[in-house]
């Protein structure tokens, strides 16, 4: 987007053991970046607040602000507020309800005083717009913007055999993230259906010793640890044949699709982290399991998936990554470009 104007980044920096890791910051003389503290006064549940956003709007008065719809943070509220005074067009990107099983009036009346108060709400995915969509008089008030990432080194069908067996983990190693369940499910598939797996494992975080100490036992588990050039792994990911998230996922599955790995996770989606699961389509190019699948325990699933001859596990690789291309054209960027008008 720096191609099309000056941006300010404003960004509270993550704690190391949440399992992130360090990046370096993209410089050029059309970007800022703006570390600022977040104050707790309340306690982590409610009433953040990014220190100095209204001020910066105050005396920067930017054309327009993008800010990830977190009704927890006041400062959220205060840079909706600020944008009605100063005449600043707030963009609000985030979740919306899908989270939500049961929308209640109170959050009825807080998402659409949000979406009222906002220029425009963008929405991660279809099924982010479609639980806002009750709210608003003027659907036009909603945008998708589709969220993915970028992978510089991707993995391209024609890449694959179809007969790897290795099985891929990518994301953060912190609480719901279900590592603890897809190796003892890998383990119970090795022992009772002598099932040749090998998981190879990219991440840390809080649960990060815990791994360590698992590969210590079990010679099939590759831990990579944290692993943030594309290159690394994208070779680390042409031993695997598909990627297994258990738990609560997010962009991992968008990021196991750019390297021709078909997803595996839970089909609870009001649980996940993000609502990127809902790219995936059930038997076409990825899978669920739980309640209201086929499948209903990961187990189960994983031997399904194993099983699957090299034809039809390559037709799996093929429909993974097209989606993620579709998801890549045009641009992240520029389709975020496309939806601010000021």
């Amino acid at each position: 987007m720096s191609e099309h104007c000056h941006l300010d980044f404003i960004f509270s920096p993550a704690p190391i053991e949440a399992g992130f890791g360090e990046h370096q910051l993209p410089q050029n003389d059309h970007i800022r970046w703006m570390s600022v503290k977040t104050f707790r006064p309340f306690g982590e549940k409610i009433g953040l607040i990014q220190r100095g956003l209204v001020s910066y709007m105050i005396h920067n008065h930017p054309d327009a602000v993008i800010i990830f719809a977190n009704p927890r943070y006041l400062s959220y509220w205060f840079v909706l507020l600020a944008g009605k005074f100063l005449n600043i067009p707030i963009y609000s990107r985030g979740h919306g309800l899908y989270k939500k099983e049961k929308i209640s009036l109170f959050y009825r009346i807080m998402y659409g005083s949000m979406i009222q108060l906002s220029k425009k709400y963008l929405c991660y995915t279809d099924s982010v717009k479609d639980s806002l969509l009750p709210l608003v008089k003027d659907p036009n008030k909603l945008a998708v913007d589709y969220n993915t990432l970028y992978n510089n080194y991707p993995v391209y069908p024609q890449e694959k055999t179809g007969q790897e067996k290795g099985i891929f983990f990518i994301g953060r190693l912190r609480p719901r993230c279900g590592i603890e369940e897809l190796i003892a499910s890998i383990q119970s598939l090795r022992e009772d259906s002598l099932l040749e797996i090998d998981l190879h494992i990219i991440g840390d975080g809080i649960l990060g010793e815990w791994v360590r100490k698992q590969v210590k036992a079990y010679p099939w588990i590759f831990y990579h640890g944290m692993v943030y050039t594309d290159r690394e792994i994208q070779t680390i990911s042409r031993n695997c044949r598909c990627g297994v998230f258990p738990g609560d996922a997010g962009l991992s599955v968008v990021h196991m699709m750019s390297l021709s790995l078909p997803p595996l996770t839970h089909d609870t989606m009001y649980t996940h982290m993000g609502p990127e699961p809902s790219y995936i389509q059930p038997g076409v190019n990825g899978w669920f399991y739980g309640p209201s699948s086929p499948s209903k325990t990961l187990s189960e699933a994983i031997s399904v998936l194993i099983m699957l001859t090299p034809e039809n596990m390559k037709k799996f690789q093929k429909n993974a990554f097209d989606t993620f291309q579709n998801l890549s054209m045009p641009p992240f960027h520029e389709r975020l470009w496309a939806l601010i008008d000021y």
